[in-house]
């Protein structure tokens, strides 16, 4: 099974907000290797440069988890974009994302080589609650021409649902085929129409907030993927939970990683069969990220 959008390393503290933190080494490894005796093998990790994204620390949690990390390139929506997103070019900022993927990623360690492991997604990029700011649109623009010369998917994040139609059409305005693209943290809209109108272009989805119950009640998200699978677009949605602070692992009273498997899946076995979740978990995942290719 494939965890479409997650976390393993994150730093988006603030002043205002300083547990925004995911760096519980030993918790965040324990909960992967019980992962993995769920049959997890794979996740899609979405942090990216100037989320505290840590290659070191992911490579450790690989070779002691035996879990494979997909990791990413990008920049991540305002007011989180590194200080010289806006002193760089375009180009410049196209070129760091290209080298990242076809020469290697660069540590959080700046006095560190690049490394030879290769970002395989462009994400997570996004935009703001309810309006996409001027920078973020050029982030967009940014993203979408390093895809163009990579032709690596693109994750971007809704801030609680908000702006997925906009981003289309940033997408569509660049010629690029939507069916490469997905859009996050839709589960936590709260009009199922809206949800299906986004999937009728094509775009893939994320369903990556599960068990964040305080957003969305699970059993919402269930009712929703039985529209989703009513209306044939069932091959176009993927699951995770998003873990973004240490206050949500296991060892902290959290829902942690487990969740989905333990808690939500048999809720769609139950419901949907055997077959949805495979859908969901190992046939979309591998399709929508080029796996095996």
């Amino acid at each position: 099974m494939i965890f479409c959008h997650e976390h393993l390393k994150l730093d988006l503290a603030t002043k205002e907000r300083p547990e925004r933190k995911l760096d519980l080494y030993t918790e965040i490894a324990q909960e992967l290797q019980t992962l993995k005796s769920l049959g997890v093998n794979k996740i899609m990790e979405v942090s990216n440069l100037g989320m505290g994204r840590d290659l070191a620390f992911i490579e450790r949690l690989e070779r002691e988890t035996s879990i494979e990390v997909w990791m990413s390139t990008g920049f991540y929506k305002e007011p989180f974009l590194p200080a010289y997103f806006y002193t760089k070019t375009d180009a410049q900022l196209i070129q760091i994302l290209c080298d990242e993927i076809n020469l290697g990623m660069m540590y959080l360690d700046e006095s560190l080589p690049r490394s030879t492991r290769k970002a395989k997604i462009i994400g997570e990029f996004g935009s703001s609650h309810d309006y996409i700011s001027p920078a973020e649109k050029r982030l967009f623009n940014i993203c979408c021409e390093a895809h163009k010369q990579t032709q690596l998917p693109l994750v971007t994040h809704t801030t609680l649902a908000t702006m997925g139609l906009e981003q289309i059409e940033i997408f569509k305005s660049h010629n690029i085929d939507l069916s490469h693209c997905v859009l996050s943290h839709i589960d936590l809209c709260h009009d199922i129409k809206h949800i299906l109108k986004i999937l009728e272009s094509g775009v893939n989805i994320g369903f990556d907030t599960v068990g964040k119950e305080n957003y969305q009640p699970d059993n919402i998200r269930l009712d929703y993927l039985e529209e989703i699978i009513k209306h044939g677009h069932i091959q176009q949605v993927m699951l995770s939970v998003d873990i973004t602070n240490n206050s949500q692992l296991k060892a902290a009273g959290g829902i942690g990683y487990t969740y989905l498997i333990e808690s939500f899946l048999p809720k769609v076995n139950a419901r949907f069969g055997a077959d949805i979740t495979t859908t969901l978990m190992l046939d979309n995942p591998t399709r929508i990220f080029n796996i095996g290719v």
